[in-house]
């Protein structure tokens, strides 16, 4: 479980030590302890937003469908601003463990005691003297390449194994609140037809499987194009400061994602296919009622298709992540070694001024 003070602490840095040398080959896997404060705010955003329309359809239901799609949409994009929220946010502290790992050093952690940091030193030097690498000249080294190189390989092909910013486990724990809902929409149309039942069944499943999910990754992913939410030390912004400078990004990104969601989507999905299931005599379009399922088919199946492109595992990014890492990490190097030199040349100025005085 990471958090931003994870590798400058010397104890938290031996226990990696030693469990690599046990187990060179086990896999690690880092979650940072911020992303179940990112699940506590899809939660808390997608309970206000299904709780709002519940609360107003019994209101608006005699109004027609037109009170019913802007009720929708309200709600859906009250939700869908958690997402915006909780991207920002978790992109910020993506950037940081990449950061921290590629630039690890076991000497440069902290330990209260210098007794207890000596003392883990000879230990982690002894573990690791056996399998120097080229280049290196002592154990120390070694266990920084291990993890600047296996344990960032590992950490990145976590993070980026699929499309979507968090793994779609997350996102469904998220979106739990939509489950009630889903019993709540279904009680509508209990002495419904069964055409519009099925179609209907159909609707809010692909709603809470595969549509919104998908419509709340887009939102988190709009969310991280945003500014880095870090202050001047690289530390994580706190969440009340990045409401309060963000709210309209965050705002524009929900309405856009509702937008895509209530009106495009469910105008088809919901609206057009239970339309058609309603039709008793007659027909819509050239469709008749037992069309209405077909028709329910089409519109759900790409949002199934989409949730696979979204949320399914892949590797090819895992390189150019850290391609990227590692261009940033040469760059802030590069930068230090200018400044150290411009610091050195000012030295060399004040020096020779010394000697003409």
């Amino acid at each position: 479980m990471w958090d931003d003070l994870y590798f400058t602490r010397l104890w938290c840095v031996y226990e990696i030590a030693v469990f690599k040398a046990i187990k060179p080959k086990a896999p690690v896997r880092i979650i940072p302890l911020r992303l179940s404060m990112a699940i506590v705010i899809l939660v808390v955003f997608l309970c206000c937003g299904a709780a709002a329309y519940v609360a107003l359809f019994p209101v608006l239901a005699p109004f027609g469908i037109a009170t019913f799609m802007l009720a929708a949409f309200g709600c859906s994009a009250l939700a869908l601003f958690g997402g915006a929220l909780v991207g920002h946010d978790y992109a910020a502290t993506k950037q940081r463990m990449v950061t921290q790992l590629l630039k690890f050093d076991i000497q440069s952690a902290e330990c209260f005691s210098p007794d207890d940091r000596m003392e883990i030193f000879r230990k982690v030097e002894a573990l690791f003297h056996a399998v120097k690498l080229p280049g290196h000249t002592s154990g120390l080294d070694a266990f920084n390449e291990v993890v600047r190189n296996k344990l960032g390989t590992q950490m990145l092909e976590n993070l980026e194994q699929q499309r979507a910013l968090i793994p779609y486990r997350f996102v469904a724990i998220g979106s739990m609140p939509f489950v009630g809902f889903f019993f709540f929409g279904v009680s509508w149309f209990r002495d419904a037809s069964l055409y519009t039942q099925v179609v209907f069944f159909f609707y809010m499943s692909s709603f809470v499987v595969s549509a919104f999910p998908v419509t709340l990754a887009l939102c988190m992913e709009l969310g991280s194009r945003l500014p880095e939410a870090m202050d001047e030390d690289g530390n994580a912004m706190p969440l009340k400061t990045m409401l309060w400078d963000h709210w309209r990004s965050y705002a524009k990104i929900s309405i856009l994602g509702a937008s895509l969601f209530i009106l495009v989507w469910t105008s088809f999905a919901f609206v057009g296919a239970v339309g058609i299931a309603n039709v008793k005599d007659g027909t819509v379009l050239g469709l008749n009622r037992s069309d209405s399922i077909w028709v329910s088919i089409i519109c759900c199946f790409p949002v199934h298709v989409l949730a696979y492109w979204v949320f399914w595992p892949r590797k090819e990014a895992i390189e150019r992540t850290r391609q990227m890492s590692l261009l940033q990490q040469s760059s802030a190097t590069l930068s230090e070694r200018s400044e150290s030199g411009e610091d050195g040349e000012d030295e060399e100025d004040e020096e020779d001024e010394e000697d003409e005085e």
